[in-house]
């Protein structure tokens, strides 16, 4: 899926010009005083090199390599609206995003009625060698 789907999309997003930070996992979603948006998100770098390529070519295709950059110790930024981003994706998983919406549960009980309303579903992958 992911050499097959990902890594063209990663490729075309990449030649327009839209920056990529890996291993910067989201830590808080920061909203706004009024609820209104998103204010800011916080997130951990993980990795040492600021440019990191993910893709490598087996058999002249681009595909992800198996080993991700060596880790670093975590450095905490804060991403500002309107200065590091403009719209947000929400492409947490609800397991995951009852860890950093905290202070969006805290501000709207509907938050947390809709992390728990959240259902998943197993999948089933393989792949041949």
């Amino acid at each position: 899926m992911g050499d097959v789907v990902f890594a063209p999309l990663y490729q075309a997003l990449l030649a327009r010009g839209v920056r990529f930070r890996f291993f910067s996992p989201v830590t808080e979603l920061v909203p706004e005083a009024d609820g209104s948006a998103i204010r800011s998100v916080v997130v951990s770098r993980e990795t040492g090199p600021e440019v990191y390529e993910p893709l490598t070519r087996i058999k002249g295709l681009p595909c992800f390599g198996s080993e991700p950059a060596a880790p670093a110790p975590p450095e905490h930024e804060e991403l500002r609206r309107g200065e590091d981003f403009d719209q947000l994706v929400f492409a947490i998983p609800p397991g995951a995003a009852r860890l950093v919406c905290g202070l969006l549960g805290a501000q709207r009980a509907g938050w947390w009625e809709m992390l728990d309303g959240i259902g998943t579903v197993a999948t089933h992958a393989f792949s041949c060698g």
